[in-house]
Order: structure tokens, then C-alpha cells, then sequence
């Protein structure tokens, strides 16, 4: 089998330095892939370069991708993969656990998958404030492997490479986010397995200008705005916005009643409620056409 890891960066000396050591750490029992990793820079200085190992247990690819934006990157990074079964995608803020490989090919195998989900756990850089930990903000969702899934998020993902005969990510979304999410919902209409692992995990470090009240609401925003903006991607647009219009709304009142009794308890169950607030006006905003652009920004190192 013929695998390739997929890593797009951006100006993260230290987390692509960590995730490439972590790569080359990986432990394997029952499988033996031929691995190949790639690397797409998104900063056209070309700044990764200088982080490159000069020995490596795995061929490693490395190109420059000037055009700024995530789905641009990954698109390059699936080119770069090549005639391989398989392209896993991992981001260059996370870490894997030393079996991480190898517990996403034994769910592919098991259930004879075409993309498998693994487990994203978070790891604080700087202890957490309260609120945040016991609203449970950055907490991975509870499945079992082999759970049937919808979606997924690109940050720990094993797909068939065949997929991308097809389909690409949306460039349109390069600044927004949510590429993965926009890819997705064009997959609905295929007969792909897709499943989650929870035993193929990466470890996420959260930095604290994540944990602060306007990220996390601003989040919310975002993922709003998000699937908002892919409801052109649905088979019938015209009522999927009008669903979504629905929802957004919906959202915002369930917001509003949730918020007024959470004024006189903790501070995680206002700031929950107002995730609902957020994510409906993010809704009704990206049926609008307005697109919130969270990645002009990068977060950690």
C-alpha cells in the first residue's frame, strides 16, 4: 500500500518541526505502507524550508505554494502525493501519538472504509481559564470506532486518494475555512464508508489566544458562516438555504432563552448560549453571501 501524509504550513517553524519528528517516530505492528510525506508551504517566502531535516526516514516532498489560503495548499498537496491508495491530512499545529498510522489503516481495514476520522485531543499550551474547561469548549466529541460519519475536518483524516479524481477543495473558501466541510457536503451524494477512529490520535496544542471568549464565539461564527456557505454544494441549494435560514434563526432564540437564566449562574453557560447566538447570526450572515475570514490570521508557533 502506498500512503502519503499531507502537511500544509504556515509560518509554524516549531509545530511542523514537532509533527515531522513525530511522523518519523511512528510505530507500526501489522501494517508496512510505502510512506511518502509532503509538505506545501503556504508562506511564498518559502520560510518552512529552513525547518526541513536534512535526513529523513521517509522520502519527503517539499514545494512552495504561493497562493495564499488552505484549500489552495492541500490541493497542491494532493498533486504532490502522486500515484499513492491513500493521502492522510494532519495540520502542522498537532502531534501524533506514536501509533497514530497505524491505528488509521487498522480501522480502514477493518471496515473497509474510504475515509477514516481519527480523535483530536487538545492539549492546553498555558493553563486554561475555568470557564473553558468546564464548558468543555475544546473537549473531542465521544464516538465509537467504526461510527458512521457525515463530515470531517482535514486535521486528522486518512481518504482514498481516487476521491480526488473528482473532487478538490474549494479555493473560493481560502481565507473562511471550512474547505473540508464544503468538500463533504459535495461527498453526500456518494456511496463512500466513512468512519471514525478513536484510537488513531493527534494532539492538538490549544495556545491562550485561543481561550479567550471572543475566539471561541467568534468560532461559532465561523462555523455558522460556514455551513451556510456550503449549502451551494447541496443537490437542492434553493431549499437548503431555505433550511438553513430556518435553523439560523432558530438558533438565535434558543440563544436569547438560554441566555438570560445563564446570567445568574457560570460564566461556560453564558458563553454557551451565546454560541448559539453566534452560530445563527454566522448562518444568516453566509446566506448573505458575507464571508468571515478566520485564517488571515495564524495562531501559535
Amino acid at each position: 500500500m502506498k500512503l502519503a501524509v499531507c502537511i500544509i504550513t504556515y509560518q509554524r517553524p516549531e509545530g511542523l518541526q514537532t509533527l515531522l519528528e513525530g511522523i518519523a517516530a511512528q510505530k507500526w505492528s501489522q501494517h508496512h505502507p510505502e510512506l511518502t510525506v509532503v509538505v506545501v508551504d503556504n508562506d511564498a517566502e518559502g520560510s518552512a524550508a529552513a525547518t526541513l531535516p536534512i535526513k529523513y526516514p521517509y522520502p519527503l516532498l517539499y514545494e512552495v505554494e504561493a497562493k495564499r489560503g488552505i484549500p489552495s495548499a492541500r490541493n497542491t498537496s494532493v498533486r504532490l502525493a502522486g500515484d499513492v491508495d491513500f493521502v492522510v491530512f494532519v495540520d502542522d499545529d498537532e502531534t501524533p501519538a506514536p501509533d497514530w498510522l497505524e491505528q488509521l489503516l487498522a480501522a480502514r481495514d477493518m471496515y473497509g472504509a474510504d475515509v477514516v476520522e481519527g480523535k483530536v485531543v487538545s492539549v492546553f499550551e498555558q493553563k486554561a481559564p475555568e470557564w473553558v474547561t468546564r464548558g468543555g469548549f475544546f473537549d473531542s466529541l465521544q464516538r465509537r470506532t467504526g461510527d458512521p460519519i457525515r463530515r470531517a475536518a482535514t486535521n486528522n483524516l486518512l481518504m482514498r486518494k481516487s476521491i480526488f479524481h473528482r473532487y478538490r477543495f474549494n479555493e473560493a473558501l481560502a481565507l473562511t475555512g471550512g474547505s473540508d466541510t464544503f468538500l463533504f457536503t459535495e461527498l453526500e451524494q456518494e456511496a463512500y464508508t466513512m468512519i471514525c477512529s478513536e484510537e488513531a490520535i493527534v494532539y492538538d496544542r490549544i495556545p491562550a489566544t485561543r481561550t479567550t471568549r471572543q475566539w471561541v464565539l467568534q468560532r461559532a461564527y465561523r462555523s455558522g458562516n460556514t455551513l451556510a456557505l456550503c449549502t451551494g454544494a447541496k443537490a437542492n441549494a434553493r431549499r437548503a438555504k431555505a433550511s438553513r435560514a430556518i435553523v439560523g434563526s432558530g438558533r438565535i432564540a434558543q440563544g436569547l432563552f438560554l441566555y438570560v437564566p445563564a446570567l445568574f449562574r457560570w460564566e461556560h453557560e453564558r458563553v454557551k448560549a451565546l454560541q448559539y447566538v453566534y452560530m445563527g447570526a454566522g448562518n444568516l450572515a453566509g446566506l448573505l453571501g458575507v464571508k468571515y475570514l478566520e485564517y488571515q490570521k495564524t495562531h501559535g508557533r
